[in-house]
């Protein structure tokens, strides 16, 4: 077999897949760590390797921890992707989405998300609505003979914010794991195999602004030409990568600000808080917020209240109660700004389909920016869980439909395909 040549051009979503060589090929480094917010790995290389490893290595699984907005959700993400497409979990991975900013949920509401997130889960492995246990202490065991009927599955909980989140996972038995992504002390002590992920280093903050920024200013020059300002503005940020991209979206947003306009007003923000709510993650919400338009500022507020997990311009026309044409262009100016990031359905983005941080639905639902306390938690758990498959050398649709008994045309309409008979290794397809 000869050498495979690759023409690129133009802009590239998602990943490239080459089965053997690349010739002639070079991205810029940033390129391919710098996909913000739920998207690929920034900066994180030994990180994203560490995991595979310890994934492999444990026997249940291993609880990933980091700081709000710290990259923790797309480390994990990249991490099963990786997992997934090496071949290691034939029966797939078991996405399940805890919706919303931990703090938000109170501990009365902890087990009851638990048993929503179980619920969600048995219908996307597959199981009829009629059969899903209504007693949530029924649900744990249909959960594992469930799983028992599957080849190796890796379970991946992502925004986990309490241990009782996982517990009703983590006994899958098998050949089957789980990898958590969550904040604060979601791991059990030995019961639960942990590693922190620690804040980025200022240099890699610095690049990813820069890359961010270009996104939305094509041959912009402000950090290249004010290198020690854009330290000490990402410094303020506290390595947390979410709040780069919401102060590339400010940047972004208005061409003439300066980076030390920028971090002058973040430090007059911190320093003006009570010491309490003096996290740099804050300051940055305030200082995007107030850079907000007014529509965009009551719509982002009313979606962050509706609690819709995916956004498209019919539900921010709802909830919002504007016109069908103002809704898509808040979707716009919000996307532009790093307040919305795309909706992703197994390795493709859904055009027009949006997604809000956790973090941004926690603040933006408090027009003032006030924390919340846990009785602020919604009435119902908001979880989603979906069944995924990384296709592997040799697969057809028809294959992958007769092994997970799903119809290969709902494969096929559900992940958007145009021709079922070209798929191709490496690409990740929804299957319930």
């Amino acid at each position: 077999m000869g050498d495979t040549n690759n023409d690129v051009s133009g802009r590239v979503d998602g990943p490239l897949v080459q089965a053997r060589t690349v010739g002639d090929l070079h991205f810029h480094n940033a390129m391919l760590r710098a996909e913000l917010p739920g998207g690929a790995v920034v900066g994180r290389e030994e990180e994203l390797q560490r995991i595979v490893s310890l994934v492999d290595r444990e026997r249940r699984g291993l609880v990933v921890a980091g700081p709000v907005g710290g990259g923790v959700d797309s480390l994990v993400s990249t991490a099963a992707r990786e997992l997934c497409r090496a071949g290691r979990f034939p029966g797939g991975m078991l996405e399940v989405e805890f919706h919303g900013h931990p703090r938000l949920r109170a501990a009365s509401a902890r087990d009851e998300t638990a048993a929503a997130a179980l619920r969600t889960s048995l219908a996307a492995l597959g199981v009829p609505e009629t059969e899903v246990p209504r007693e949530a202490s029924a649900l744990g065991a249909a959960y594992r003979s469930q799983l028992a009927d599957h080849e190796a599955v890796l379970v991946v909980l992502r925004h986990v914010g309490a241990r009782e989140e996982v517990l009703r996972f983590w006994e899958a038995g098998g050949e089957h794991k789980v990898l958590v992504g969550g904040h604060g002390p979601v791991a059990d002590g030995d019961r639960l195999p942990s590693m922190d992920v620690a804040p980025l280093p200022v240099a890699e903050c610095v690049e990813l602004l820069e890359t961010v920024i270009g996104r939305g200013c094509l041959g912009d020059a402000r950090v290249a030409d004010g290198p020690d300002a854009a330290a000490r503005l990402v410094a303020l940020g506290g390595g947390l990568p979410l709040a780069v991209a919401l102060l590339a979206g400010v940047l972004a947003a208005d061409p003439g600000m300066t980076l030390d306009a920028l971090a002058r007003r973040l430090e007059t923000l911190r320093t003006a808080a009570a010491p309490a709510e003096r996290g740099p993650l804050r300051a940055v919400w305030e200082v995007a917020a107030q850079e907000l338009p007014p529509t965009e500022a009551d719509v982002l507020r009313a979606v962050a209240l509706a609690d819709r997990p995916v956004l498209d311009a019919e539900a921010v026309r709802t909830a919002a109660a504007v016109s069908l044409t103002a809704a898509e262009d808040a979707l716009h100016g919000l996307a532009r700004r790093h307040l919305l990031h795309g909706h992703m359905e197994g390795s493709k983005r859904v055009p027009g389909r949006h997604r809000m941080h956790s973090a941004v639905r926690h603040f933006a639902a408090r027009r003032d920016g006030s924390d919340a306390s846990p009785s602020a938690s919604p009435p119902a758990p908001c979880v989603t869980a979906v069944h995924t498959y990384t296709v592997q050398p040799g697969d057809t649709l028809s294959r992958i439909g007769a092994r997970f008994h799903v119809n290969w045309q709902h494969v096929a309409l559900r992940n958007r395909i145009v021709n079922p008979d070209l798929i191709y290794p490496g690409e990740v397809f929804v299957l319930r």
